[in-house]
């Protein structure tokens, strides 16, 4: 199935009770199943974005906003939602539609963070809490001069090719005797694959600048959850598809936890009003 937006709306029409939740893809649809199960969701839906054909730049979560935005001029708001990634929109000031709600951390997989989902990943360890304590740090060790640098790339608009630096994993920028990333290699190595060294010396006063902006922010508004995956995936020797079903298991089993955070509460208080 996959409607046009006249065909959504007619949808909507023929039905007036029925609400719809769109989510970004399917492992925030097997996410909200357990935040807002079935018998709990009334005549609310949940779709992934996939369902509706829309153009827009920015992958699914781009697609999912301008949806929100067309849905915004139809007289239609209070009957769709939307759910999406917060990315940088909170650091850098952006504004979404009002029928958006954004995740309480930077992504998904920040809920990780945010409710304690690490120890879930850990629970196969001997002292599952002490290893959830050093994977904490280690996340944070490595993955925030990761976030800095897609942070400065996004305020200087700079486009520097994060995926194609990491397509081949992160362990080539791993330090493995000291379990923690070569910030330098790996900055080194985005911008030639990029701009180039010589933008990277360009741009050191702006990024430094930026560098003491972000100290005071919390980890969880910054590491890209894609950065936590490969860094997990790195330091557990698992590979990534077998990282991604761990921590989606890891987040369904903190739903409860999840569904007290501030956002995702207002997204269940909305779907459960008459």
């Amino acid at each position: 199935m996959k409607w046009e937006i006249p065909e959504l709306v007619g949808e909507l029409r023929l039905d007036g009770e029925r609400k719809v939740l769109f989510v970004e893809g399917n492992a925030d649809l097997a996410l909200w199943r357990s935040l807002l199960p079935e018998g709990e969701r009334g005549n609310v839906v949940v779709y992934p974005i996939a369902v509706v054909a829309v153009a827009a730049d920015g992958g699914e979560r781009g697609r999912l906003i301008e949806l929100a935005r067309v849905v915004s001029t139809l007289g239609l708001a209070h009957r769709v939602h939307f759910f999406a990634d917060a990315d940088f929109d909170r650091l850098l000031g952006r504004e979404v539609p009002d029928s958006v709600s954004l995740t309480d951390g930077r992504d998904r997989e920040s809920y990780l963070l945010l409710c304690d989902g690490i120890e879930e990943v850990c629970c196969g360890e001997a002292c599952p809490i002490e290893a959830a304590r050093k994977t904490k740090n280690f996340l944070t060790e490595s993955g925030l001069p990761i976030a800095v640098l897609r942070v400065a790339s996004e305020r200087l608009e700079l486009k520097l090719p994060f995926q194609k630096t990491l397509e081949k994993g992160i362990g080539r920028f791993m330090d493995r005797k000291a379990e923690r990333l070569m910030p330098k290699r790996f900055k080194e190595a985005v911008f030639q694959n990029g701009p180039g060294l010589g933008a990277m010396r360009d741009f050191h006063m702006e990024m430094e600048e930026i560098v003491r902006g972000l100290e005071a922010e919390p980890v969880h508004e910054l590491l890209h959850g894609r950065d936590l995956l490969l860094l997990l995936a790195w330091k557990h020797e698992w590979r990534l598809p077998e990282t991604e079903r761990i921590v989606s298991m890891a987040l369904r089993a903190k739903a409860r936890e999840i569904a007290n955070m501030p956002s995702v509460a207002g997204v269940i208080r909305w779907a459960k009003a008459a």
